[in-house]
């Protein structure tokens, strides 16, 4: 791996993301989810918060993982995994948003932290590709 300080900002966002996402998705798996309202649930396709945990564990706790590794092997594609992680995580809080009609404290954290995960993919992209241009 080329001595790129961005990637190495962006690998750790993204394992630090995938950590949060598995460790509140064992939460809600596990029935430790009293920051999610029960009324939630009538809103939702949802009996439960164990399948929204399993999805939180598998998509966004290994997506986010995966974007890290990626990043680490293969540069470019991982930053791109990145974004894409950072984007739809961006756009399903925005859709719970709107479908709970309802927000709580961390959704506004969440929402912070994909766009700094999206703006982070960007600059690293950019860092990555003047380096691989600059050093030919």
């Amino acid at each position: 791996m080329k001595n790129n300080k961005m990637k190495i900002v962006l690998i750790t966002y993204d394992l630090f993301l995938a950590l949060g996402a598995i460790y509140q998705g064992l939460r809600m798996v596990l029935g430790r989810y009293g920051e999610y309202p029960p009324e939630w649930l009538d809103r939702v396709p949802f009996t439960s918060w164990i399948t929204p945990g399993i999805i939180a564990i598998i998509f966004y706790g290994l997506g986010n993982l995966l974007a890290g590794v990626f990043t680490f092997i293969k540069g470019n594609r991982g930053i791109e995994i990145s974004f894409i992680m950072g984007v739809i995580f961006l756009v399903s809080l925005l859709i719970s948003i709107r479908v709970l009609g309802d927000i709580y404290l961390a959704t506004g954290e969440f929402i912070i932290l994909s766009i700094i995960q999206i703006v982070l993919s960007i600059i690293t992209f950019i860092v990555y590709r003047f380096r691989e241009n600059s050093s030919v």
